[in-house]
């Protein structure tokens, strides 16, 4: 409702900020709220246009512009390495860590690089305090995937599982583990898990179709 009542009032919308823009062209804020509005309309040339305009103007004192500049330019390219240079190089982690997300979903884009972009997933990992569950799930599902880094995956999936208490995230992480086992070719341990998914959720299709899955490979 709060938002509603925001829109509704027409602050921030972007007739507003471009109504702000044509009084002080040269503020900061302004430029850069709209460059955030046209890049959440997936925008990009627009949205860089003004991001241009704060590097240019010099009121890019913390190197924001900067960055969403190689950010925006990375997107249109699809060529992740400015990105990756930049969060190697950076001391901004907050910054670091969009670069390599972004990068990621770049390199996962290109289908090309599966090493690397292994190394980067965990370069994003390590560069945030307190992993998530869901991301640790998320990285050892993709290196299922990529049949990478699956001793590492066994490890964050375990971290994952001890970090859950919600049944059914706990089955999907179970799953997670079990789909690591199988891919390194521990079978048996990976029925073990699966059964615990099948059992707490009979009536889960999926389950049952990963633990017939293993079954089969045991031949």
């Amino acid at each position: 409702m709060d938002e509603l009542r925001r829109i509704h009032a027409g602050k921030g919308t972007l007739t507003d900020l471009k109504s702000k823009y044509e009084k002080d062209s040269t503020n900061f804020s302004i430029l850069f709220k709209l460059s955030q509005k046209y890049d959440m309309m997936g925008n990009n040339n627009v949205a860089r246009k003004y991001i241009k305009k704060i590097i240019n103007h010099d009121v890019d004192s913390a190197g924001t512009a900067i960055f969403y500049d190689q950010l925006y330019g990375a997107r249109e390219s699809g060529n992740p390495d400015p990105l990756i240079e930049f969060a190697e190089k950076t001391s901004d982690n907050e910054k670091q860590q969009m670069a390599y997300q972004e990068s990621l979903f770049l390199l996962r884009r290109l289908k090309k690089q599966p090493k690397r972009e292994s190394y980067i997933f965990l370069k994003y990992i390590g560069s945030i305090q307190s992993p998530t569950a869901g991301l640790l799930n998320n990285f050892a599902w993709r290196m299922t995937e990529l049949e990478m880094n699956l001793d590492t995956a066994l490890v964050k999936i375990d971290i994952a599982l001890g970090m859950e208490n919600k049944p059914k995230q706990t089955y999907m992480y179970l799953d997670t583990k079990a789909e690591v086992l199988w891919k390194l070719n521990r079978i048996e341990e990976a029925l073990s898990v699966i059964e615990k998914c099948v059992k707490g959720e009979p009536d889960n299709k999926y389950y049952q179709e990963q633990k017939e899955k293993f079954l089969k490979s045991r031949v």
